[in-house]
């Protein structure tokens, strides 16, 4: 972790909780295989993966299609195409 950091303060990036990037950077299947009570990246990923929809939903909403549903659109859109 310490590394990190390092890297971190390195690169210019500013922060208020290291905790954070800790979280960010670590799999479940790491907490649980190494036995350590550390939150791990999952809730980050729900959270990105939320903020990520609404603001696809938004830019279809008011720039894309006029299909009523947008299906095939926002599915084009999250999967990058």
């Amino acid at each position: 972790m310490e590394k990190f950091i390092d890297w971190l303060k390195a690169n210019g990036y500013k922060y208020k909780n290291e905790d954070i990037y800790l979280e960010a950077c670590t799999h479940s299947s790491y907490a649980n295989e190494h036995h350590r009570q550390m939150d791990d990246n999952e809730r980050l990923e729900f959270m990105g993966d939320s903020v990520l929809q609404i603001w696809s939903a938004t830019q279809l909403f008011f720039n894309g299609t006029k299909n009523a549903r947008g299906t095939n659109d926002n599915t084009s859109c999250t999967n990058g195409m």
